[in-house]
């Protein structure tokens, strides 16, 4: 669910936070924190950033004209 970093997750996610089983709160906290981290704004930047380089890298790569 953390890997999708969609805020439709969070209730779900909230809710096993006191779950019984110390693997599940623990897996719980670290979606959470990376869903809040990837739409919070410095998470939106940083993500921009990276698609812009890798989108001229790749850009870059198909204009070659060399094989």
């Amino acid at each position: 669910m953390g890997a999708i970093s969609s805020s439709s997750s969070l209730p779900i996610l909230r809710e096993f936070l006191t779950d019984s089983n110390r693997s599940v709160r623990e897996t719980c906290e670290i979606a959470l924190a990376k869903i809040e981290w990837d739409n919070s704004p410095e998470g939106q930047n940083h993500v921009l950033k990276n698609t812009s380089f890798v989108s001229l890298s790749v850009l870059s790569l198909n204009l070659n004209p060399h094989p």
